[in-house]
């Protein structure tokens, strides 16, 4: 058995290898605002070699979605600001596990036993926050966040950076009508990422009377889709 374990078991992964990297992209991710394929996603990342640059890298991504790069020696992975697609990892006797399904991860490293905290919080939030997940060896990638795992002599050295925070501060001074033009360019932005996805297709919204499934509705129509 290799040091590193991988297993992907959704069938939407988009594979692509070139030279000594082997990148699986799936979801839809966009950089600057334009969408972008697993190939184009390879050239990205192989020219961000270091984890400076893979943060400010990733900084410029967005949309929905994960990938997972190995290279020899190396495997590098990371999920959207929001996690739309979960990346489960353990690390365990020198061994690494990386994985989208926690259950494959869990039945390799052997864990039975629960976190007795985790599963509280479970019980009581509807999920486990952090890192930490229902079992104490199986940990999974934040939201913003990036992986990177490096053969050593000594097995392998797993490293988690945080790539993104929403971190709300209210400013002293402000401009209302300049925030409010930035915040309206946002919307546009977002829901312009979603027509490019959609391409043609039809888009439906479940209307909960609210104003985000109404915010969604009168933006579609406002850039004419």
């Amino acid at each position: 058995m290799t040091d590193f374990n991988l297993q992907l078991v959704h069938d939407t992964w988009q594979p692509h290898k070139s030279n000594d990297f082997d990148l699986k992209l799936r979801g839809q991710a966009f950089i600057d605002q334009t969408p972008i394929d697993v190939v184009s996603a390879l050239t990205y990342l192989s020219e961000a070699s270091s984890v400076d640059a893979l943060k400010s890298l990733q900084l410029r991504f967005n949309g929905f979605y994960a990938w997972v790069e190995q290279t020899p020696g190396r495997i590098r992975a990371a999920v959207d600001h929001i996690r739309s697609i979960p990346l489960f990892y353990a690390s365990i006797k020198g061994k690494f596990y990386l994985s989208d399904d926690a259950e494959w991860v869990r039945q390799q490293i052997g864990d039975k036993e629960m976190d007795p905290v985790a599963k509280d919080e479970f019980q009581l939030a509807g999920y486990v926050t952090g890192q930490d997940t229902l079992f104490p060896n199986i940990k999974q990638l934040q939201a913003g966040e990036c992986l990177v795992a490096n053969q050593t002599s000594q097995g392998v050295v797993v490293e988690t950076h945080r790539y993104y925070r929403f971190l709300h501060t209210e400013p002293e001074t402000y401009d209302e009508t300049e925030l409010r033009t930035r915040l309206d360019k946002a919307a546009v932005d977002s829901i312009q990422r979603l027509v490019d996805y959609a391409n043609g297709r039809q888009i439906v919204i479940p209307l909960s009377g609210g104003y985000d499934s109404r915010l969604i509705a009168t933006l579609l129509k406002r850039v004419g889709y």
